[in-house]
């Protein structure tokens, strides 16, 4: 099972331009399809994975495909819009899908829209980051920064994404601590 990861975008820009983004991107269950910002090609085995089909398909398969293409194993799940602020969120498995967001950033800069965003993993204070894409100038720009795993700035961008938690708080210096359950201040209340 892996670890979920939480990303959310927040697009910029003309509502109409904005609106045609959101729906090119848009799949049937999801309201982010990484098959419409880059399709898996037709020719890949999409089957159940073990030992038999690597043996005949080698990595001409959904697995090693999506982790080279998209930078994270499935498509995005459990995605939500909040169409009122133009912000999307989504999970995807391990990582942030940063190949998935550079060729996003390439079609937003067609369409004079720009994002900006972050992830988060649910492992908390570790594997979290932000990003942003621009829309100025003679071509597209998209660029993205992990967090320092348990810096202040990694445990923010895990609050803000997950939400407040009883397994983290501020020390006497105004740093994030995660407590594990031995020396957790909150451990009746868990």
């Amino acid at each position: 099972m892996p670890n979920h990861i939480t990303n959310k975008i927040e697009f910029y820009g003309e509502q109409s331009n904005i609106d045609k983004i959101l729906e090119l991107i848009k799949g049937e269950e999801e309201c982010i399809d990484f098959e419409k910002i880059i399709p898996m090609p037709d020719d890949i085995f999409r089957g159940n994975l073990g030992p038999e089909e690597r043996e005949m398909y080698g990595t001409n398969n959904w697995y090693d495909w999506s982790i080279f293409n998209w930078g994270t194993k499935w498509n995005a799940y459990w995605s939500n819009l909040d169409k009122a602020n133009n912000t999307m969120e989504f999970d995807t498995a391990w990582s942030c899908p940063i190949p998935v967001l550079n060729k996003l950033a390439e079609m937003c800069y067609e369409h004079g829209v720009w994002f900006t965003g972050m992830w988060a993993d649910e492992d908390m204070g570790n594997n979290a980051g932000v990003f942003e894409s621009d829309c100025e100038g003679d071509e597209y720009w998209f660029s993205y920064e992990y967090a320092a795993s348990g810096s202040d700035d990694a445990y923010e961008i895990y609050i803000e994404l997950k939400g407040e938690t009883n397994c983290v708080g501020k020390d006497s210096d105004g740093n994030w601590v995660h407590y594990d359950c031995d020396n957790c201040p909150n451990a009746n209340i868990c």
